[in-house]
C-alpha cells in the first residue's frame, strides 16, 4: 500500500494524504484490496480479453508461450502504475486515471503491451524480460495516454461495460458511487422533489372538466378558489389534441 500512499504524500498534506488514500481503496477501487485480489484478478482477464480483440498477433504470441495478463501485468494494475518511473510522470497519468475511473487502469496496462509490441514479436525468448516492470522503459504519460484514448474507442460496449464495472463488488449499488452520505442524501431528496413535481403537474380528467373551449382554438382554464394552491390567475394552454 506506501507504493499508492506516496504520489498522495508527495503533492498534498499529511491529513488530506490519508483522506484521499482512504477514499481511493475503500471507494474507488474496494476490490483490488480484497482477499485474493479480486479485483486485480479481474483485471488482469479483462487485459487479456481487450488484447485479444485489439492484436490478436500479439496475443497469440504470448498465449503460446505461456504468458497471460496476471503474469506480467498484476503489478502494474495493483499499484495503479505507480510501480513504473519516473514520479512526475506517473502523476500526470493519474491526473487522467482518477478523471475517468480506476478502471481505466485496464485500458492503460494494454497500452503498455501494444507499446512493446515490436520487441515482443520480433523474440521467442526472454519475453518476460521485456514485459517486466525492472526493465521496462521510463513512463511516458502522454504517449501511455494516447493510445489509451484511442484503444478505447475500438473495444465493443459490452467489454467496456465490464472494465467499468470490475473494480467495485456491488457497482449498481449506492455505496458504491463515489459519493459522501450527504452529497448522496441530498441527490435522492432531489429525485425525489423532480418526481413529486412531475405527478402534481399530470392532468386528470377533473382538469379537463374546467376547460372551456374557445372561438381561438385554444381552451380557457379557470382556478377555482379550491385551486389556490396552484395559483390564482387564469391562463390559455392549447389542448392536447391540437
Amino acid at each position: 500500500m506506501n507504493i499508492l500512499c506516496g504520489p498522495f504524500l508527495y503533492v498534498m498534506p499529511e491529513c488530506d494524504a490519508y483522506y484521499s488514500f482512504s477514499q481511493l481503496l475503500t471507494r474507488h477501487c474496494p476490490r483490488y484490496m480484497a482477499p485474493q485480489l479480486k479485483g486485480v484478478e479481474a483485471g488482469c482477464a479483462l487485459m487479456d480479453q481487450c488484447l485479444k480483440i485489439l492484436d490478436p498477433e500479439l496475443f497469440d504470441h504470448l498465449q503460446a508461450k505461456g504468458i497471460t495478463a496476471r503474469i506480467y501485468a498484476l503489478p502494474m494494475i495493483l499499484s495503479l502504475f505507480a510501480c513504473m518511473p519516473p514520479l512526475k510522470q506517473l502523476l500526470r497519468v493519474w491526473d487522467a486515471l482518477f478523471a475517468i475511473g480506476v478502471h481505466f487502469v485496464v485500458l492503460l496496462a494494454v497500452s503498455h503491451a501494444l507499446l512493446l509490441r515490436e520487441q515482443l514479436l520480433q523474440r521467442d525468448t526472454d519475453l518476460m524480460k521485456i514485459l517486466s516492470v525492472r526493465y521496462a522503459p521510463p513512463l511516458c504519460a502522454d504517449l501511455l495516454l494516447s493510445v489509451a484514448f484511442q484503444i478505447m474507442h475500438r473495444l465493443p460496449d459490452d467489454l467496456l461495460y465490464k472494465i467499468a464495472r470490475h473494480t467495485c463488488d456491488y457497482p449498481d449499488s449506492p455505496k458504491d458511487l463515489p459519493y459522501s452520505k450527504t452529497t448522496f442524501e441530498l441527490l435522492l431528496k432531489r429525485a425525489s422533489l423532480a418526481s413529486s413535481e412531475k405527478k402534481s403537474t399530470k392532468r386528470t380528467s377533473s382538469d379537463y372538466s374546467k376547460c372551456k373551449k374557445c372561438s381561438n382554438g385554444l381552451v380557457h382554464v379557470t382556478v377555482n378558489a379550491s385551486d389556490k394552491h396552484r395559483g390564482k390567475r387564469k391562463y390559455n394552454v392549447r389542448p392536447p389534441w391540437k
